[in-house]
């Protein structure tokens, strides 16, 4: 019986639980859900309740969820991506608290600009999720509203996204440097992805777009350069 998956559909970090499930052979049904639907109207703060004796992570409505079919609860991507094996705890760091925020935030400061709005709008629209999130996402007052709390939250001023691209070379060299080394983590056998190897890709998704990409970016909104 197929797993829950709980998204948000052109999240990264729902990429990465999406991709490692995958590779993991791991069946699953996927239950996406628009930004800002998702805190309304999702069903993961109720499901995480029922973790809470055994050590919930608090994560609320966020996203990703994956829910098994004995009920066993992967509060976010990354206890989706032990399935496939660990990620050394320094090079997690790197990519949960720098590369995958610092990506997202690049990305956000070109998209979820006011003149974007339309690319924005078509981008949940392309989304396979109900009709009735499709209705609220083509309100514009809804979706100026979220974008408008994203941006803030994700990307925010002139000066914290010049500090963004500045720390992002940094993150940059960090993983150029593990990738240099003969036994590097991102380095297994031939045709093996090994789980630090997917969780860079996945969280590299939105800034370069391959055709994996469940959030499938149109040409006319894929960030600047």
């Amino acid at each position: 019986m197929a797993g829950q998956l709980y998204t948000i559909p052109f999240s990264h970090y729902c990429e990465l639980a999406r991709w490692s499930l995958q590779e993991a052979k791991v069946s699953f049904v996927e239950y996406p859900y628009l930004p800002g639907v998702h805190t309304f109207f999702g069903p993961m703060q109720r499901l995480r309740a029922k973790k809470a004796d055994s050590g919930s992570t608090g994560k609320g409505q966020g996203t990703p969820l994956y829910v098994a079919a004995d009920g066993k609860i992967l509060d976010d991507s990354w206890e989706s991506l032990e399935v496939l094996g660990p990620v050394p705890e320094e090079m997690k760091k790197v990519l949960n608290y720098e590369i995958g925020p610092q990506v997202r935030a690049i990305v956000y400061a070109d998209l979820l600009k006011p003149e974007k709005d339309a690319a924005f709008a078509a981008m949940g629209a392309a989304c396979p999720v109900p009709w009735w999130q499709r209705w609220l996402w083509q309100l514009s007052g809804f979706r100026h509203k979220v974008s408008s709390l994203m941006r803030e939250k994700m990307v925010g001023d002139e000066e914290k996204q010049a500090k963004t691209l500045q720390d992002f070379e940094a993150a940059i060299q960090k993983v150029e440097a593990e990738l240099a080394k003969p036994d590097g983590c991102f380095k297994g056998a031939p045709e093996t992805l090994t789980p630090p190897a997917l969780a860079l890709a996945a969280l590299f998704a939105p800034a370069v777009c391959p055709p994996e990409y469940s959030g499938k970016f149109a040409p006319d909104i894929t960030p600047e350069t």
